[in-house]
């Protein structure tokens, strides 16, 4: 297990993961999207739109394969 990821199961247990978008450096290629369609949109100006924020650890490494992903470095995960 990485070590990032050793890291988080504390947060994790009392449910306080969530997965936020810097909206203003979002380009819209919808890495996010294609990856995790439940999860991230993009609104009418093609920016990402985090529709389920909270990460539960079942999730947790799809999410941050996306936010690995994407390409401006616009997804985060908070603790």
């Amino acid at each position: 297990m990485p070590a990032e990821r050793a890291n988080t199961r504390d947060a994790e247990a009392t449910g306080n993961v969530r997965v936020v978008a810097r909206r203003e450096t979002c380009e819209g290629s919808a890495q996010c999207m294609l990856a995790l369609p439940d999860r991230f949109v993009l609104d009418g100006r093609s920016r990402v739109v985090v529709e389920v924020a909270e990460v539960d650890e079942a999730d947790y490494d799809d999410v941050a394969a996306a936010v690995r992903n994407c390409p401006t470095g616009s997804l985060r995960i908070e603790f």
